[in-house]
């Protein structure tokens, strides 16, 4: 058995206000309304005397809402029946949702940069609920919105494709495919990318300390061999050979003008050198 004081009910109601347009005071109280609903059947209070139940709701409602169930022309025995309460409120802002406002509210929805799909989705289907289209006219206006809307011109076209009739579930469907895949390669490619980069990061500090150690002069007498003339073969920075302190790729704007070439011929010798090897073992 649930625990009623172990969950939370809804917010207190705020009635609109002066800046508040009707449509929306509709559609908060239909919102709100769903909310008390379920927590009335979670915490199973839907099961007690009816007396009871108004008297949560209007405890829930708050002072406003309380305020505004005092204007109601209703019995006193109707006053204790939680259809009847809820009737009231909800006749009361029905009639206020103004069709042409609502309609324009949807037909103006576009899918923002980033928004994912789903969300897209579900403000279009509570903001059509409130439009008063029929059932079959109310799938086609969701799927024309959502065709005319969708931020992605690829899907779109994916979607102008299509031979067979789209229908609101083959058109939700393949933006749900298109978004899924989208965000596959997304993942797949930011890995790959992290990946590449460790990799590089572990042989070039591989390279370097073989480089460093192999290029490193032999300790003479000053008498017989001057260390600092001796040149620099196979430079980690530039694949090629020059005097100490003279290498082209040093500077960092060097590196990003001949990083191209250098890479092409140090690649390109560590395919020499690895074809020399093996025909001299092939011998």
């Amino acid at each position: 058995m649930a625990e009623g004081g172990a969950l939370r009910p809804p917010s207190n109601f705020l009635l609109a206000n002066s800046s508040q347009n009707p449509s929306d005071a509709s559609r908060n109280w239909l919102a709100w309304l769903e909310q008390f609903d379920f927590y009335m059947l979670a915490a199973e209070k839907n099961s007690k005397p009816e007396e009871v139940q108004v008297a949560t709701l209007l405890t829930i409602l708050g002072a406003q809402g309380q305020e505004l169930f005092r204007t109601f022309d209703l019995s006193e025995e109707n006053k204790k029946k939680i259809a009847e309460v809820k009737g009231a409120f909800s006749r009361y802002f029905a009639p206020k949702i103004k069709e042409e406002f609502e309609r324009y509210k949807f037909y103006s929805r576009v899918q923002q940069t980033g928004e994912p799909f789903h969300k897209f989705l579900s403000s279009l289907q509570n903001l059509v609920a409130t439009c008063n289209f029929h059932a079959e006219e109310r799938d086609k206006a969701l799927r024309d919105r959502i065709v005319f809307g969708i931020h992605s011109e690829a899907i779109r076209e994916e979607l102008f494709n299509v031979t067979e009739d789209l229908t609101l579930e083959r058109c939700i469907a393949i933006c749900q495919r298109f978004e899924a895949t989208r965000q596959y390669l997304n993942d797949f490619n930011a890995s790959s990318i992290d990946a590449g980069f460790k990799a590089h990061a572990v042989n070039d500090q591989v390279e370097a300390k073989y480089n460093h150690q192999s290029s490193r002069p032999t300790q003479h007498p000053r008498s017989t061999v001057q260390a600092t003339s001796k040149p620099i073969t196979n430079c980690k920075y530039c694949a090629g050979t020059h005097q100490p302190r003279k290498c082209p790729a040093y500077d960092n704007n060097a590196i990003t003008l001949v990083v191209k070439d250098i890479m092409q011929r140090y690649v390109f010798q560590r395919r020499r050198a690895r074809l020399q090897t093996n025909r001299k073992y092939m011998k």
